[in-house]
């Protein structure tokens, strides 16, 4: 019996796509929230990378509260600068949704991109 063995080709998923919104997080409300309040619970992280399948989540995280240190509106989107430890680089992140519960902050690198989820 003869074998033959050749070279594999290994799955691929490929995920695309763009999502939309129909409102902006509004920067005078969020700015009214902040003034009154700095630090947050900091609930999860979630990471979707390149070739990733899942959507990785951290819950084990390495700090309990979130400061926010600087706050802009950078055309019309929500900008903060924050004191999260367990980033490499100092990094900015987008709000892209806040209500009365919860903020949630999100910055994309070279091959992932980050949600984080913060309670007020």
């Amino acid at each position: 019996m003869e074998h033959h063995y050749g070279g594999s080709n290994p799955a691929r998923t490929n995920l695309s796509g763009v999502a939309y919104s129909n409102k902006r997080p509004n920067f005078t409300e969020f700015d009214s929230i902040v003034k009154s309040k700095k630090e947050f619970k900091y609930l999860e992280k979630q990471s979707f990378g390149n070739n990733s399948t899942e959507i990785d989540k951290t819950t084990d995280l390495y700090q309990d509260t979130v400061k926010i240190v600087a706050i802009k509106n950078e055309n019309g989107f929500i900008i903060l600068k924050t004191n999260i430890a367990d980033e490499d680089v100092e990094t900015e992140y987008r709000v892209t949704y806040f209500d009365d519960q919860k903020i949630i902050l999100m910055y994309r690198s070279n091959r992932r991109i980050y949600n984080f989820i913060l309670s007020r």
